[in-house]
């Protein structure tokens, strides 16, 4: 199992912006795009690189997590996800608290 977080979040001398390492609970964490990378400023590299990561993700067994980010980058996660499964996924929200 793993769970795909869309976007590695950013490190401050404080700790990361958000920490999402609690998602271990439900599988490996793995981040489709690092922090360093803004996918609207290439749409077309963001969807390779989501298809690269994204080709093995299994509906019935992996997750997908937006906690922060940019919100294109969500969007291409989904519609790579959709053309996959046919529209499955599952998802885990973030909290701060």
């Amino acid at each position: 199992m793993t769970v795909f977080v869309v976007h590695k979040p950013f490190h401050r001398p404080n700790g990361p912006t958000y920490d999402v390492s609690s998602a271990g609970e439900y599988g490996d964490i793995e981040f489709v795009f690092n922090n360093n990378f803004q996918p609207y400023t290439d749409p077309k590299r963001a969807m390779d690189m989501a298809w690269d990561k994204l080709s093995g993700f299994d509906s019935d067994n992996d997750y997908i997590l937006q906690a922060g980010g940019d919100p294109i980058a969500m969007a291409i996660v989904c519609m790579v996800i959709s053309r996959l499964t046919g529209g499955e996924a599952r998802l885990l929200r973030w909290d701060r608290a």
